[in-house]
């Protein structure tokens, strides 16, 4: 692993870009984000805290990009200029620390969506030239998928596993030599559209093992013969596009609510397990955390989760992708109890995150999702751990720590899919030791 990781890091420094054109990934976004920021909020009595949770969970006007969770533990919300005049004062009354952190949203967006990274993906043959220099489009993630595919055909297909609301597919890339009985290692991203880098990420891995299994890497060999990679880089197609061509920070799904002009369901509050919009959802459709109507009555939840559910006696590590706040996460979410499992997915993701850390000294905070995070009923990964027993189920929360947030820049792209990419093929390595 160790070499295998120093290999396509040496191979990111040298490596050099041929003359191909760039993929078109500019678009005009519609909502202006002008005078929004973000600040950052350090609650440090129960009183505060309390606030900033009531806050949170009844709001349809503040965005909470991280959530209070506990004492010191910094929430980073984002604001409007008119919300800002109302909510600050609020801040002060309570002498609850208050920072900006962002100062200007609408810039980070325009910079973002006009980045051309220089950084080399490191790749031997990259399937569709210079695609990890910028954040893609929906039609370019699956013309890669589709690229890789159609190359590759000996270990590599793609199948659609449902619709979304908009009628677009839910794809699934499947990685690995013959046999249709082999173990699966699943990973998914952008159930939430607005973590561009997540999919940008997920597709780094797919990249990665079919370049490197053809280069005759002997642990990528390894690894695809023993297990096939499922990987859905966009399980929110619908949410993922309007966030290029509408508004760049939308985080749910782009279904209608009966009674309500507020579209989209949080596809990671509408899980079957513990569905419960009174932790840490909502039932408010104008909420970021709208758990929706019922559980699973989101097309994307539904497909996701069925897939999973056939495929369950097979999976042997479920990793749903997210950012930001460089977190490993497991069950549970809807409570804070610890699960029978909680010492074996605690070493198995401190030995996993070990492999990331080297390249760029990326520092991650391991624990459950309500004890680290917040209280996430009906998520991904309580599914996965609970309803499918999949024992081994994560959430990685992946770049930054707030810097940028759900704007990481795309020279970022490289070093998260190599980073990552480490922890993924780590993880894979020590799915069936004792």
């Amino acid at each position: 692993m160790s070499k295998l990781a120093l290999l396509i890091l040496a191979a990111a420094i040298v490596g050099v870009f041929g003359e191909y054109p760039s993929y078109e990934v500019k678009s005009d976004v519609v909502k202006s984000y002008d005078g929004y920021q973000v600040l950052r909020i350090t609650p440090k009595t129960w009183e505060q805290l309390s606030y900033l949770h009531d806050v949170a969970m009844t709001t349809t006007e503040l965005d909470f990009w991280t959530y209070p969770s506990a004492l010191n533990n910094t929430v980073d919300v984002m604001v409007s200029p008119l919300q800002r005049s109302s909510f600050v004062p609020e801040l002060e009354t309570r002498q609850i620390e208050t920072k900006v952190w962002i100062p200007d949203v609408e810039a980070v967006n325009r910079a973002q969506r006009n980045e051309v990274s220089d950084v080399p993906s490191g790749f031997i043959n990259e399937a569709v030239p210079r695609y990890f220099t910028a954040y893609q489009r929906l039609a370019a993630i699956n013309n890669l998928m589709n690229t890789l595919a159609s190359q590759n055909s000996a270990i590599a297909r793609v199948e659609s596993i449902g619709t979304s609301t908009g009628g677009r597919a839910i794809n699934v890339i499947q990685i690995g030599t013959a046999g249709t009985s082999k173990p699966i290692i699943f990973v998914d991203s952008l159930i939430h559209a607005r973590e561009w880098v997540t999919g940008a990420t997920t597709m780094y891995l797919a990249q990665y093992l079919i370049d490197q299994y053809n280069a005759n890497n002997a642990t990528v060999r390894t690894l695809l013969t023993n297990y096939l990679f499922y990987i859905v880089p966009v399980v929110n197609p619908d949410g993922y596009e309007y966030t290029h061509t509408n508004e760049r920070l939308w985080r749910k799904t782009r279904a209608s609510n009966s009674g309500s002009t507020c579209v989209g369901t949080d596809p990671n509050r509408n899980w079957q397990y513990q569905w419960n919009p009174s932790l840490g959802g909502s039932t408010n459709p104008c909420s970021e955390i709208y758990s929706g109507a019922s559980a699973a009555n989101q097309p994307e939840t539904k497909a996701l989760q069925d897939y999973l559910y056939a495929n369950r006696a097979r999976i042997r590590v479920y990793i749903a992708v997210h950012s930001y706040s460089q977190l490993l996460l497991w069950a549970y979410g809807y409570t804070s109890a610890n699960s029978p499992s909680h010492s074996v997915l605690s070493a198995r993701g401190t030995t996993a995150i070990a492999a990331l850390t080297p390249f760029y000294n990326t520092r991650y905070t391991l624990g459950t999702i309500t004890n680290t995070l917040y209280a996430a009923a009906g998520n991904a990964v309580d599914y996965a751990f609970v309803t499918c027993g999949i024992t081994l189920s994560y959430t990685i929360e992946l770049r930054d720590t707030g810097s940028f947030g759900f704007q990481l820049p795309a020279s970022q792209i490289v070093p998260s899919g190599i980073e990552t990419t480490a922890f993924f093929l780590r993880l894979a390595q020590i799915a069936d030791t004792e």
